[in-house]
């Protein structure tokens, strides 16, 4: 009894120095961020730290994906109606694929009509097109439509939760998962602040138009039957600033108030999420507290853009001779304002590749490189696929280079 006594005495007295070891050892960075202060700059600049009641927010540049400012960010959070933004993106993937159209009609379901919360008064059995159904989800944020449009791409809600977390995985989200469409509080239903400016940045990257929806503060839905449905935004920052167009917002007991809140200036777009605001008024003063700290310390310098060609790789034995090598998506670079330098574009690309070469093929990288420092990175692939020549081509081919025909 004395030795166990003595035991436990020893570790409470013991646990602590650890504790303190580990913090003096954790790199200043991590300890910085975890405490709501801003990165590093790539040019090693610091910026000025920021205070917010919010316990969860990020701010990420679309372009490059750096963070500009974290708190809490990787802490799991209800999200609300912050989650039909991956319900956006999976839709948006749907009509990529051409599994739905615009224009379809959608019958909206028993389910769908039942559904409580912010929604657009669809009864069962109602037509709505497609589009109508996008608009009441990214302005009204109307749980109903959500279901109804789940449904229409995946033949049922579930169905259509599974796409979600599938595309959860597939974009690297470590904290996210969902359990439903529409973002009503459930157990096995998180996320993180981090991965919601994953996500959003995705959303806006790939289906940029979504942004001719968020950005409307007003806007009503027709029903067959004569009634209107007025839509409203919760997110107040698009009617009062016309530089931002977007994202979406949510609230419920237990999630708080949230937001991802996205705007432009001068070229650089940003994203900024909290999670667990304590007020709509917090929410949305600290949103755009962050866009702002964002715009007024860095720029975002693009070296290139997303399948613009950077150079050829000749093919053996291919139907064509070379290959464009393009960045797999936009390099591009954050700094600070304070930082005149450009970053300088290398392209780095394999001497030879043999046929047959598969679009999206890796054939390089492009780096950016800032006061000799690799300060981003990006694959090159292949832009188009290059099948094998055929047998009767390369006789051709021989007989052409025997005789210089063509």
């Amino acid at each position: 009894m004395h030795r166990r006594k003595d035991a436990v005495g020893l570790s409470a007295l013991v646990l602590p120095l650890v504790l303190v070891a580990a913090w003096l050892v954790l790199p200043a960075r991590a300890r910085g961020q975890e405490m709501g202060q801003a990165p590093t700059g790539p040019a090693g600049a610091a910026m000025p730290a920021l205070e917010l009641e919010t316990p969860s927010a990020v701010l990420m540049d679309v372009r490059s994906g750096a963070v500009l400012f974290a708190k809490g960010a990787h802490e799991r959070r209800h999200p609300a109606s912050v989650t039909k933004i991956m319900t956006l993106l999976v839709a948006y993937d749907a009509l990529a694929e051409g599994r739905i159209r615009l224009t379809d009609e959608v019958v909206t379901s028993e389910e769908a009509s039942r559904l409580g919360g912010t929604t657009a008064f669809l009864e069962a059995g109602e037509p709505q097109p497609v589009s109508q159904l996008l608009r009441a989800i990214a302005v009204g944020s109307a749980n109903d439509a959500a279901v109804a449009i789940a449904e229409r791409v995946a033949g049922s809600h579930q169905g259509f939760v599974a796409l979600m977390n599938a595309r959860a995985r597939e974009l690297g989200l470590q904290n996210t998962h969902f359990a439903n469409a529409t973002g009503f509080d459930a157990p096995d239903h998180y996320t993180s602040a981090y991965d919601v400016a994953v996500m959003s940045r995705h959303l806006v990257q790939t289906y940029p138009e979504v942004l001719k929806l968020t950005k409307i503060f007003l806007d009503y839905m027709d029903h067959p039957d004569g009634r209107r449905t007025e839509l409203l935004n919760r997110n107040r920052l698009v009617r009062f600033y016309d530089w931002v167009d977007g994202l979406k917002t949510g609230w419920t007991n237990l999630s708080g108030y949230s937001i991802a809140a996205t705007g432009m200036r001068d070229g650089t777009r940003l994203i900024a999420v909290l999670l667990g605001s304590p007020s709509a008024r917090v929410r949305q003063a600290e949103a755009l507290k962050l866009l702002e700290y964002g715009f007024a310390n860095y720029r975002t310098v693009a070296l290139a853009a997303a399948g613009t060609e950077l150079g050829r790789v000749p093919v053996a034995r291919g139907a064509e001779a070379s290959v464009a090598a393009v960045p797999r998506e936009d390099l591009a670079v954050t700094l600070p304002r304070s930082q005149r330098k450009r970053p300088e574009l290398r392209v780095s690309l394999v001497e030879r590749i043999k046929a047959p070469v598969s679009r999206g093929q890796v054939l390089g990288t492009a780096t950016a490189v800032l006061d000799g420092q690799e300060v981003a990175r990006v694959e090159l692939v292949a832009r188009d696929p290059v099948p094998r020549i055929t047998a009767w081509e390369a006789v051709r081919r021989a007989f052409g280079a025997v005789f210089f025909l063509r």
